[in-house]
């Protein structure tokens, strides 16, 4: 491993403090309740990021061990950001329950064909000589992540007005500061794959701390400002959204 300058151990550091202040502002505004994956995201993050820092800094754990510790809390990350991914759905479509159980379904079947992608990838992949077959596949799972994250983000942009969503709206932080940094995890990972792993990693890996820091930057934002109580809501639109909600669920009804 490099060692690290005062610049990385910033970059390292600073993003845990501010996401500890954006779950204690959770907290206090009872927003944990209202978004309690998104919560559980932010403290795991905390904790994960505190135990690799004590593990990277312990002379007595190898690269080995230390990989190993990465990449099982990477998998416990996959899961947490597609209940994130989840969450926001639930939140979009809560008025009308014709469309989010529409929206759940699809979003499992999602899960499920990429899941079985990630494993198809793992069997075949040769692997590297410090990882397990499974994480070619969790790697490949992480990047299909990152492109539902970037759609997510870029669909509330189109669509924000139609579905009465405020860009000050608690759910459009969550969703713009994921986006911002899935698109960072799909560039880095095309330059890498452009460059080969060495010696990109190194600079790939301070790009990507810098924008996860710009994320969290984005999160403490939006958390700071209070949501709108009154969003604009055009009529026309939530018409239609109802007549689509209602037809939806004499269909699952049946």
């Amino acid at each position: 491993m490099y060692p690290h300058s005062f610049f990385w151990h910033y970059l390292w550091i600073a993003p845990q403090v501010l996401l500890t202040t954006v779950a204690a502002l959770m907290v206090t505004r009872r927003l944990h309740r209202e978004f309690p994956s998104f919560f559980i995201y932010t403290v795991f993050q905390v904790i994960l990021n505190a135990v690799l820092f004590f593990l990277d800094h312990n002379a007595s754990v190898s690269w080995y061990q230390y990989r190993w510790a990465e990449w099982v809390g990477e998998i416990l990350s996959i899961g947490l950001r597609f209940a994130v991914i989840q969450e926001i759905f639930s939140v979009i479509f809560r008025s009308f329950p014709g469309l989010k159980n529409l929206g759940i379904v699809a979003f499992r079947w999602a899960l499920a064909i990429l899941g079985l992608i990630a494993v198809a990838v793992a069997a075949h992949n040769p692997g590297v000589d410090y990882l397990p077959h499974l994480f070619a596949g969790l790697a490949l799972l992480d990047r299909a992540i990152a492109i539902m994250q970037c759609g997510i983000l870029l669909l509330l942009f189109l669509f924000s007005s139609y579905f009465g969503l405020s860009w000050r709206s608690y759910v459009f932080g969550i969703a713009t500061g994921l986006g911002i940094f899935s698109a960072t995890q799909l560039a880095t990972a095309a330059v890498k794959a452009y460059l080969g792993p060495y010696p990109s990693d190194y600079l790939i890996d301070f790009v990507v701390m810098g924008m996860y820091h710009c994320s969290v930057l984005v999160w403490l934002f939006y958390f700071l400002v209070s949501e709108p109580i009154y969003p604009t809501i055009r009529l026309a639109p939530v018409q239609d959204l109802e007549s689509w909600n209602d037809e939806l669920r004499r269909l699952l009804q049946r």
